[in-house]
């Protein structure tokens, strides 16, 4: 008897970062895809079934109903750090609740293989509510696995991503298409370095994690190319032969300067009384309660 065909599901998928995993998956694998998102593409594949649905949806069980998955690739998410600052409550509720919803999903349809992009931001204390909502993913998922043996992840941390269809958040975009309409405006003194990585690169990554040792771990990408964001301005300036005037906003603290890693003193103090409850005594009282509790009653 022929074994029923098994798909593999990516969440986000006509996102930029996740359509580049699509692509890679179907170049490098013989893979059949769900590609679940919020938004259709303009040019949809023909050997990729697309699924319009949230994450978040209580009709996500029915939705997948119809298919059997071997491994999931969770892209789906609100990824822009200015976008969370406005849009705390919605980004929480996109990224954590999101995220937990698929996991409950995966624990049901026994689907025991994740494969998920966090981002370098998430240990740090930069990032906005963008960064507290990845660090909690990544604790979800540990905590998932801890408590089904089958269960395995690969847990991906981007460095800053770059290429052709980026979002219109995407530093690189963002930095040229200022450019030229003639106004460029850096969050930032320009300092900050970055490790830029091609999508298509950390697409590679990705895909290639099914054949490495990375079961159950953080696998950080990012790229060769470690730049000042000053300098990427003044590569622009040689690219694009119009003139433009920068402006850099050094009042935007969401962003890390030389590296997102960050030991943070917590303030933290332990309250110490003068006078306490004697735990002896009080474990009587507690004692003597119950068991008043527990006395029969009797009518007479």
């Amino acid at each position: 008897m022929a074994s029923k065909k098994k798909y593999v599901l990516v969440t986000g998928g006509v996102g930029f970062l996740g359509h580049a995993v699509v692509k890679r998956l179907l170049s490098d694998t013989d893979k059949t895809l769900v590609v679940l998102d919020i938004q259709m593409p303009a040019k949809p594949k023909d050997d990729v079934i697309y699924l319009d649905c949230d994450l978040c949806s209580q009709n996500l069980d029915s939705m997948l109903s119809e298919y059997t998955f071997e491994s999931v690739y969770h892209f789906g998410a609100q990824a822009d750090i200015e976008t969370s600052k406005r849009c705390s409550k919605d980004t929480l509720e996109t990224n954590i609740f999101g995220t937990l919803n698929l996991l409950e999903w995966m624990r049901k349809n026994h689907v025991n293989q994740l494969f998920f992009a966090s981002s370098i931001y998430s240990d740090s204390a930069l990032g906005s509510y963008y960064a507290i909502s990845k660090d909690c993913c990544e604790k979800l998922i540990k905590e998932h696995a801890k408590n089904l043996d089958l269960f395995s992840y690969t847990i991906f941390r981007f460095g800053t991503l770059y290429g052709p269809a980026a979002n219109h958040f995407n530093a690189i975009r963002s930095m040229v298409e200022q450019s030229i309409s003639g106004n460029v405006v850096i969050n930032g003194c320009g300092d900050e370095v970055r490790e830029y990585i091609h999508v298509d690169d950390a697409a590679r990554a990705v895909v290639v994690a099914e054949h490495r040792d990375w079961k159950n771990k953080t696998v950080i990408v990012t790229g060769p190319h470690r730049l000042r964001v000053r300098e990427i301005v003044e590569l622009l300036s040689e690219i694009i032969t119009s003139p433009f005037t920068v402006l850099f906003d050094e009042q935007s603290s969401a962003h890390y300067r030389t590296t997102p890693f960050s030991c943070e003193r917590k303030a933290v103090v332990k309250a110490t009384l003068g006078e306490y409850h004697d735990l002896g005594y009080s474990l009587k009282a507690i004692a003597d309660e119950a068991l008043e509790s527990h006395c029969p009653e009797e009518r007479i």
